[in-house]
């Protein structure tokens, strides 16, 4: 079932584009599963990228707010390992 699934956001996901984790919780690439505690999916990936499971870059100027972004290979290799 897995496999199914990584072969089709693989069709949707641009290895070289920078996407936001807003863009990646509405577009359903990555999906919450147990033993993170999450709102939403958003919030999900959000937690990923704070816990350093998803490789992400900080775009923001200041440290208050962080503006991360996350490139598409690293969305693809994140799905693969699961």
């Amino acid at each position: 079932m897995l496999n199914t699934m990584y072969s089709k956001i693989r069709k949707l996901v641009d290895p070289n584009k920078w996407y936001k984790p807003r863009e990646i919780a509405t577009l359903n690439f990555i999906l919450p599963i147990k033993g993170i505690e999450a709102k939403g999916k958003y919030d999900y990936v959000t937690k990923l990228i704070r816990l350093g499971k998803l490789p992400a870059k900080n775009r923001s100027t200041g440290k208050i707010c962080p503006h991360w972004v996350v490139k598409g290979s690293d969305i693809l290799d994140f799905i693969k390992d699961l």
